[in-house]
């Protein structure tokens, strides 16, 4: 990439244009970056969450994906998320608080209620 966008919208438009085109390196750098000058904007948090899901940083999108529900409580997919996050890191109490919000915000999300419903078998 030649230059780093100076403005959070650039970098997040330019952001969102590689992960059209599925350039996941150029689209967390991004996103990493329009993070760094804007920290409290819960869409980009949530969308570099979604591509460190992609080369297996889950811990990085796990805090991503907190970030963004940190900063928009009533993000129902970065809640969903998270808490797939936090079950893949065995933090199953803190993945069905997460699940149950997201099932507040969008109670007929089959996805999530099966999630839940999953945590709530073991």
């Amino acid at each position: 990439m030649a230059s780093w966008p100076d403005s959070f919208e650039l970098a997040a438009q330019r952001g969102i244009g590689h992960m059209m085109q599925h350039r996941r390196e150029e689209t967390e750098r991004l996103f990493t970056h329009a993070c760094r000058i804007i920290d409290d904007n819960e869409l980009t948090h949530y969308n570099r969450g979604v591509c460190l899901l992609k080369p297996d940083r889950p811990e990085e999108a796990q805090e991503a994906f907190e970030q963004a529900v940190r900063f928009d409580p009533n993000h129902a997919d970065a809640h969903m998320e998270f808490s797939r996050q936090l079950i893949q890191s065995g933090e199953h109490d803190r993945a069905r608080e997460q699940l149950t919000t997201a099932l507040q915000l969008v109670p007929d999300h089959m996805y999530t209620r099966r999630l839940l419903e999953s945590l709530d078998v073991d």
